[in-house]
């Protein structure tokens, strides 16, 4: 009887430390799998804010650029006149 409720024993706990081992493998997988979504995503948004700020800055250069042109133009049409 004794014996028995050994093995019993033996079993159970083999079973609690192999359910442990998958438990921490679930969440280490759960885990990366979520930080590299999350990563991403954020690598993502960063890519579209520079994206962003690079079509702002290049409508900021075009916008300045006409404006001096424009400016500059006007000038030489009022020093020719």
């Amino acid at each position: 009887m004794t014996e028995c409720f050994k093995e019993r024993v033996y079993v159970d706990i083999g079973l609690a430390m192999l359910a442990m081992v998958v438990d921490i493998g679930l969440a280490m997988v759960v885990d990366i799998g979520l930080a590299m979504v999350v990563d991403i995503g954020l690598a993502m948004l960063a890519m579209v804010v520079d994206i962003g700020l690079a079509m702002l800055a290049m409508v900021v250069d075009i916008g300045l650029a006409l404006w001096v042109e424009f400016s500059l133009t006007m000038v030489v049409t009022s020093v020719s006149l």
